[in-house]
Formats: structure tokens, C-alpha cells, sequence
């Protein structure tokens, strides 16, 4: 299947992400009971079938935790009336979570890196680019029948394939324990604009590592 790479054009330089650095806990202990996280994202046809798929979900998910969360931005909810919807940071939902259920999303490398399992749902024609090849690392639904058979199961034998998770991620995500991502973001920056003689080859004596992750949290994920 498609890497993260193969799916955008031009040139590129991998440096990582700050959102899934931050997510990875290889060494997480997984919670005693199941905890579901549907991850809602739908910019086109939310009308309609997005409280349509998001329904689907939540019936699935209540069938083991009926205190499920459906994370939606407020911006994209629809009519989802009902359902135990959260605008509460994403980070901070994935961490209680044993089980996620989502289309094609960034999350799903925090999920993995998070040592969530993952239920990838996509709708009916979704370009599922990187995500069409699983390595194993998550379960694809391809019907609200699969995604509540998925979920018994993982109530049933709630278990995590690191391996196959890590091989998903290494396949897309470039992790570097001794560099963070803006670090090396900042890096690639100040040695493109020295190669053009615009600037001094020599970097600045000290870089605003927040600064810039606050630029990139602006301009979202």
C-alpha cells in the first residue's frame, strides 16, 4: 500500500509529528474495562451521512461501554442528538481510551502510537490512501455489521498488536528520540535558507520551540 510519503506530490522531507510524538507510550498499561472513542470528521455530506455513520458507531459501541464518547468538533456536529458527543481536547480523550473507531484521520497514527486498538470505518467510496494496507495494526469495517462484530470482539479478547503497530507506523511516521519534530522542522528551515545564501549559514544561538508549535497547533492538523 500507499506510505504517508506516496500520497502527497513534489519533494518532500520527513520530520515528524509533535501531535503523535506525543502520543506514543510504547509501554502503556492498558485499562482493566473497555473504553470507546468514535473520532466524528466529516466535512462533506455531514448532513446526511454523517449522523448516519456516527449513529451506526455509537450503536456498536454502547453494546460494551454505554459511557462511549463520539468526539466531534463543534464546527461539524450535525444533528447527533442523543449520543454522548465530547468537544473536550482529543488528547486528552484518546488517553482513557481502549478502542477507536474512525474514517481516514492522523488520529489513527496516535491511536497506534497511543497503543489504542483502531476500528478504521470509512464511508463508501472514502479514498483510503495509506490507510488501505492495515499491516495488521487495525481492524477495517466495511459495514455497521463489521464494526459491531469488531467490537464484541475487542470486549471479548481486548488485546494490542504492538508489532503490527509498529510496523504500520514505520511504514509512515518517522520518530527521532533525540530530536522532537519542531526541532527538526527548524533545522531543515535554517539549512534550506542557508543552501540559498540568503541568510547567515550560521543558525540562531536559540530557537522558540513553543513559538513555533504554537504556528503549527493555528494552522491544524
Amino acid at each position: 500500500g500507499q506510505s504517508g510519503l506516496d500520497t502527497l506530490p513534489g519533494r518532500k522531507h520527513v520530520v515528524g509529528s509533535p501531535a503523535i510524538e506525543r502520543a506514543h507510550k510504547p509501554g502503556r498499561v492498558q485499562p482493566e474495562l473497555p473504553h470507546v472513542l468514535i473520532n466524528y470528521k466529516f466535512t462533506k455530506g455531514a448532513k446526511d451521512e454523517g449522523p448516519v455513520w456516527a449513529r451506526a458507531c455509537a450503536e456498536a459501541a454502547a453494546q460494551i461501554d454505554p459511557n462511549y464518547v463520539l468526539s466531534a468538533h463543534p464546527s461539524n456536529v450535525a444533528d447527533l442528538n442523543g449520543l454522548n458527543v465530547s468537544h473536550a481536547p482529543f488528547t486528552s480523550l484518546l488517553e482513557r481510551t481502549t478502542l477507536m473507531i474512525t474514517r481516514s484521520s492522523t488520529v489513527i497514527y496516535e491511536a497506534l502510537a497511543g497503543r489504542v486498538s483502531v476500528i478504521y470505518f470509512p464511508i463508501a467510496g472514502e479514498r483510503r490512501a495509506e490507510f488501505a494496507d492495515s499491516f495488521g495494526a487495525f481492524k477495517t469495517a466495511e459495514s455497521a455489521d463489521d464494526v459491531a462484530r469488531f467490537v464484541r470482539e475487542h470486549a471479548a479478547a481486548p488485546s494490542f498488536n504492538a508489532d503490527a503497530a509498529d510496523a504500520f507506523l514505520a511504514r509512515h511516521i518517522s520518530f527521532d528520540t533525540d530530536q522532537s519534530s519542531p526541532r527538526r522542522m527548524a533545522d531543515f528551515i535554517i539549512a534550506k535558507l542557508a543552501e540559498r545564501r540568503e541568510f547567515a549559514a550560521t543558525p540562531p544561538t536559540k530557537l522558540d520551540i513553543s513559538a513555533l508549535w504554537r504556528w503549527m497547533t493555528v494552522r491544524g492538523r
